[in-house]
């Protein structure tokens, strides 16, 4: 049956692949070549003549000059090979001089690497640096293939109803029948259950003649896709093998996409290897020949193939729980082999909650002999629960896993793997704790770093916690000093780089209980004989909306971060305005200015006149919040010496009242009071950009109420300039105005600055005003 592959996990594939297979003719007998050429040597050649003074071009299929030896040929004209300084050689490919490696090695496009020693049954390619199978290594009843670089069995020896055996001879076809017949539909998937422990089910199909379902005039590649359920823990050996010339090669993925293993095997027709899963779910199992299979793999072009002689049989036996070698002390290091497909499991005992272990799969776990492993390394928890997996960059790169530990107990290592391309299938493996320093018993400041060396630093953090650093280089000192803050689980939450009295800080707020680490380490390896660094972890009050918060204490941050202030945070709901009114201090407050803040401390507030040359703050400090989220309120002054300092606040948490969409109808409300507390009335309303804006408020008879008019819009400020955009979370006044006495109309025209919403604001300008209800209508005029 035929259906989609998309949505597998795709890699970039590099031109040693290439050479390989030769993916557009793995089940070929033979080399095609194509019009204008003729087989030579195993190669196609073109047969046609050019003029004097051109040659042809196979890639091309055209005549192209014939370049001086001096010259090289660049895919338009002859250039000159420039002259390379010593130590370098000129390379045609990219045009450039590149290292002249020594002998021994090679130049890949970035270094010179070591030529590997080639294993039996493959020998060393020059145009790549790469072992490929050469024959030598053939199965008795398989023949070498030039062309796809393969061992294909002798099936025009036998005749129908046999194939190749063994020893050479032709023996019947004798696989039994599948369990499990693929999907009769053509883009169909064929379900099984997975056996019991010690049992196997067998799956069984063909690979269809390619053709073509979408109607866009190419064949497309037949798949055959079985699903499963499973465990995560569950354990498996896939065989897959064939009666046929073709080499069965497979999959197996997760719905998502996001778990990927593949196996396959140039050598014969029986390929298998082990599987464990890593999490509870339904996975996929994708059958094929090679050439498809790797052609998706890696994301390149393949000609379709399939057909009555492609035929599969596949068992996939439920194996025993595996039995870890027991780790029972760090550093460690072990070795091994993955040869027939098996994985490898540790069992690493002992370990902290907070600890960080560092594991490393070797990409050449001999010296001077590359894996043919494409490695990849899981970390399971105590619980059993998938903690990280890791793949290396490429065969023969390293798998490299540095994980958290996130509760005591055992945590379990698998060596596994993505892809083998060959049979060194040796891993070597290092194990390792990372030094960690508590903060939380002791005071992590200023220290010095080796060459080379690291310092890791964690503090614990319970819902609220505010966390900040700053840290630089003493005068004079060469080098950047780099701090990495990183989650409970390694990942990084920010990072910043200081030099000689160039001080960064960053900071964190804690959405939960947990805890964070500092990884501070030269960014180029020096040695640093000091550096400063200053950190502080606050916990910040919870204020209660409405209520007066009592007196908090002014907050004193490391140098050359935040400002000395107040510091508090509040929860709100989205389409709230967050008002702070009251506040008040003790100690050296002169001139204050009150702050609104995400807690990644992106601004919200106060709010902005617009109309002001250096976009004043308004007064009283208000937000208006575009999701429920925490909110931080900052009380500081620049240069007031804050110790022992205080302040308070009450803070309120209003919600405007809706008005809809403004359109050619005007929107009238009546009887309007100014909300307790803050003493002003709130309105949303959406608009559309253009849109003339006329508002009216208007006293109640007998009110002595003065009026004042207030337009506000969403955006943002840079230094001195205003933005409204409604995408944006600060606010800004766009217009104002009062009525000119206690029970006269304020009326203020405008003109919506974008389709969206926008904050009107009546308050009372009569301080001995107290009746205050009003009528408000907005229009266009």
């Amino acid at each position: 049956m035929m259906t989609s592959i998309q949505g597998l996990k795709h890699f970039a594939i590099a031109a040693s692949l290439l050479s390989f297979i030769s993916l557009g003719a793995a089940c070929d007998d033979g080399l095609v070549c194509g019009e204008d050429t003729v087989e030579q040597d195993g190669r196609c050649v073109p047969t046609w003549t050019c003029d004097p003074g051109t040659v042809p071009d196979l890639e091309s299929g055209l005549c192209v000059p014939a370049c001086a030896a001096d010259q090289y040929f660049d895919g338009s004209v002859c250039q000159q090979v420039p002259e390379c300084a010593a130590g370098t050689r000129f390379d045609e490919a990219s045009a450039s001089c590149v290292p002249d490696c020594p002998e021994g090695q090679y130049w890949d496009g970035d270094a010179c690497r070591l030529v590997p020693i080639c294993s039996t049954g493959t020998a060393l390619d020059p145009q790549t640096g790469t072992c490929m199978p050469d024959g030598s290594g053939c199965a008795p009843g398989t023949t070498y293939d030039e062309t796809s670089l393969v061992c294909r069995p002798d099936a025009t020896a036998c005749g129908e109803g046999t194939h190749p055996g063994p020893e050479g001879d032709c023996v019947p076809n004798v696989l039994p029948a599948p369990d499990v017949n693929e999907s009769a539909e053509p883009d169909g998937v064929a379900a099984f259950t997975l056996p019991a422990e010690g049992e196997q089910v067998s799956l069984g199909g063909v690979v269809d003649l390619p053709q073509d379902l979408n109607d866009d005039g190419w064949a497309d590649q037949d798949w055959d896709v079985f699903a499963f359920s499973a465990q995560a823990g569950d354990y498996l050996r896939i065989h897959a093998t064939s009666e046929s010339a073709c080499l069965p090669a497979f999959y197996v993925t997760d719905e998502a996409g996001a778990y990927l293993r593949a196996s396959v095997n140039p050598l014969g027709v029986d390929n298998s290897r082990e599987i464990y899963l890593p999490t509870t779910g339904n996975y996929l199992l994708w059958l094929n020949d090679i050439g498809p299979a790797l052609a998706n793999l890696f994301g390149i072009g393949a000609l379709p193939v399939g057909g009555d002689d492609f035929s599969y049989y596949v068992t996939v036996e439920r194996l025993p729980a595996p039995t870890p070698q027991v780790i029972s002390s760090l550093p460690d290091a072990q070795e091994g082999s993955l040869s027939d497909g098996q994985l490898a499991f540790f069992r690493i005992e002992g370990i902290n909650a907070r600890e960080i272990l560092a594991t490393r799969s070797a990409g050449q776990p001999v010296v001077d002999a590359s894996s043919d492993l494409w490695s990849t390394l899981m970390v399971f928890g105590p619980d059993a629960q998938l903690r990280q997996e890791v793949q290396a960059s490429w065969f023969n790169e390293d798998a490299i896993a540095i994980f958290a530990a996130d509760s005591d107990g055992a945590y379990l290592l698998v060596q596994d793997f993505l892809l083998s391309s060959g049979p060194n299938m040796d891993y070597s493996l290092t194990m390792a704790s990372l030094p960690v320093e508590d903060c939380n018993a002791t005071n992590c400041s200023d220290g010095s770093l080796a060459e080379g060396a690291y310092r890791i630093l964690r503090w614990d953090m319970s819902l609220g916690d505010f966390f900040v650093f700053s840290c630089g280089l003493p005068a004079g000192v060469e080098g950047r000093l780099r701090a990495d803050l990183l989650a409970s689980d390694l990942s990084s939450l920010t990072f910043c780089t200081a030099g000689a009295e160039e001080n960064c800080w960053r900071h964190h707020y804690a959405q939960n209980d947990s805890w964070i680490y500092v990884w501070l380490h030269d960014s180029s390896g020096v040695a640093q004989a000091a550096y400063d660094f200053e950190n502080l972890l606050y916990a910040t009050p919870a204020l209660t909306p409405d209520a007066a918060s009592g007196t908090l204490a002014a907050v004193e941050m490391p140098a050359n971060s935040l400002t000395d202030g107040g510091l508090a945070r509040l929860d709100g709901a989205a389409g709230q305005i967050l008002w702070m009114d009251a506040l008040s201090g003790n100690g050296n407050w002169s001139d204050p200015l009150a702050q609104l803040f995400k807690t990644d401390l992106l601004p919200l507030g106060p709010a902005l006149d617009t109309e002001s040359a250096s976009l004043d703050a308004l007064s009283p400090s208000f937000a208006w919040l575009r999701e429920s989220e925490t909110v931080f309120l900052r009380w500081i002054e620049e240069g007031a010496d804050l110790s022992g300092a205080d302040w308070s606040v009450t803070p309120w948490l209003l919600t405007p009242m809706d008005l809809g969409t403004l359109t050619t109808t005007p929107i009238d409300v009546d009887g309007v009071d100014l909300q307790t507390g803050p003493g002003a009335a709130l309105f949303r309303i959406e608009v559309t950009n253009g849109a003339a804006i006329r508002i009216l408020a208007n006293p109640e008879t007998g009110a002595e109420l003065q009026p004042e008019i207030w337009l506000l819009a969403r955006g943002y400020h840079s230094q001195s300039n205003w933005y409204s955009r409604v995408g944006n979370d600060e606010l800004g006044r766009l217009g104002q105005v009062a009525a000119t006495a206690a029970g006269e109309t304020a009326q203020l025209d405008t003109t919506a600055p974008y389709d969206g919403e926008l904050l009107i604001l009546v308050r009372n300008i009569n301080t001995t005003g107290d009746t205050d209800t009003f009528d408000l209508t907005v229009s266009q005029p």
